[in-house]
């Protein structure tokens, strides 16, 4: 895989003789009912690439800075310096990505917001579709910060699998809001519950993914810890946010074994962020959910497995832009 091809999966669309470039910046707080924890890291510049400046800053912020709708246009200036990597990218590749996948989900809101707020079957609670998952979601022996990020984040799941319809069945057999194939029905499942029950669902869910916490954490925590080290200066907080919670999320699409060889070629083969940013061919050292969202990249331009392709790589930044989508038009409460 030639390194100026792995970089155009990066941007979507780099073109050496195209410099201008547009950037949907924002990602903004749930803070009314969502929480307080944030989910995107504040960019301090407007434009895709890098600026050619000193002036930066590696503050970590909420998701208040990509809700915002603002386009800023820049004209980034000539670079093919590969020697030195000057500052973080702070997540400006994963928030670009994103931006764009926003509207695919605008466009399908009336219809979103009509399904998640129906009222949940079963619930002595009356809550709706949407409070109802993020309530519920609970994976055992994680961190309380997994947790509250999952909450959110369990919305965009069930917006990418179904927009909260639960009579959809898909082709391959995957039923309901949070679309469960029946061999994970069977494992996860109450024997006596109904799979097109969000009750049952989020209740198999929850076991399918303190499952894929546990699996990832006992048998890749080497890899894991290397990655922790090496990109994140061996901060617990940010590696959970910023990279453990995007996993737990593409896991549920790919599979936990799946993601699981992700991890452990990317740890052997990117050690440090000086390697990773090379082989991508960009001018910032990737940080925040950027080293997912470039380790999730390679992996599919470089083919580690036959079944991570376009829309595995895709999941979970299609998870953030449709909670983000949501949360904008309902102004951060559910």
């Amino acid at each position: 895989m030639k390194i100026e091809k792995v970089s155009r999966i990066i941007d979507g669309h780099k073109d050496n003789q195209m410099n201008r470039r547009k950037f949907l910046t924002g990602l903004g707080a749930a803070t009314s009912g969502i929480g307080a924890a944030g989910l995107f890291t504040k960019k301090d510049t407007d434009d895709y690439f890098p600026k050619d400046t000193n002036e930066h800053t590696n503050n970590h912020t909420t998701i208040e800075d990509i809700i915002r709708e603002s386009t800023n246009e820049y004209t980034a200036p000539e670079s093919n310096s590969q020697e030195d990597i000057r500052e973080s990218s702070n997540s400006i590749y994963f928030a670009y990505t994103i931006n764009k996948l926003i509207p695919h989900f605008n466009t399908d809101l009336k219809k979103i917001m009509e399904y998640g707020n129906k009222i949940t079957n079963n619930d002595p609670k009356g809550r709706t579709r949407i409070r109802y998952v993020f309530d519920e979601l609970k994976i055992q022996e994680a961190s309380n910060l997994i947790n509250n990020e999952m909450k959110k984040c369990i919305i965009g799941i069930c917006i990418e699998e179904s927009r909260f319809d639960a009579s959809r069945t898909s082709r391959s057999g995957a039923k309901g809001i949070l679309q469960i194939m029946p061999k994970t029905w069977e494992e996860h499942g109450d024997p006596n519950g109904n799979i097109l029950s969000l009750v049952d669902q989020m209740k198999a869910v929850n076991s399918l993914l303190t499952q894929t916490h546990r699996y990832l954490q006992n048998k890749y925590l080497g890899a894991l810890d290397t990655i922790k080290i090496n990109y994140f200066e061996d901060s617990q907080t940010d590696f959970e946010k910023y990279f453990m919670v995007p996993i737990i999320i593409n896991s549920y699409n790919a599979g936990m074994g799946t993601m699981g060889k992700i991890i452990t070629q990317f740890a052997n083969k990117y050690r440090n962020k000086n390697e990773c940013t090379k082989a991508l061919n960009v001018d910032k050292a990737v940080s925040d959910y950027d080293v997912f969202f470039t380790m999730s990249t390679l992996a599919r331009a470089q083919g580690v497995n036959n079944l991570y392709k376009e829309d595995a790589s895709n999941y979970t930044p299609k998870v953030y832009a449709a909670l983000l989508s949501l949360m904008k038009h309902t102004n951060n409460k559910i």
